[in-house]
């Protein structure tokens, strides 16, 4: 009790795709070295389908996007990520910034479903 080496086990962590990609190898070395009793098994998901595993009582914790409102959880944020619009030259958009209606117009390339995002395709 009170060691890092009395804890032990395994974490079923759930992660999205950006953290999965950055940060997440990171963060499991600092857990192997610091905590070295402890197994982590992540699943890398969408933050609706994250939110619905941990209400399931299939993840232990999870990193997911924006906010997700439950009377049966407790969250915390830990960051922000700053996110852009990008677009092809060859579209031609006006330089000045674009409406909602503006971008319905256009085919929008997105995360996978369920990831806070929406999909249009033409």
């Amino acid at each position: 009790m009170g060691t890092r080496q009395a804890l032990s086990g395994r974490v079923r962590l759930g992660i999205t795709n950006i953290p999965a990609l950055t940060w997440l190898p990171t963060l499991l070395r600092r857990l192997e070295r610091g905590y070295p009793g402890i197994t982590v098994a992540f699943a890398v998901a969408a933050s609706e389908t994250l939110h619905e595993n941990l209400r399931q009582g299939t993840l232990d914790v999870a990193v997911v996007a924006g906010p997700q409102h439950s009377s049966q959880l407790h969250m915390e944020p830990v960051g922000q990520v700053p996110m852009a619009w990008f677009a092809s030259p060859a579209l031609e958009l006006p330089i000045d910034p674009l409406t909602a209606a503006d971008l319905a117009l256009w085919p929008v390339i997105t995360d996978s479903t369920g990831a806070r995002s929406c999909t249009r395709s033409r």
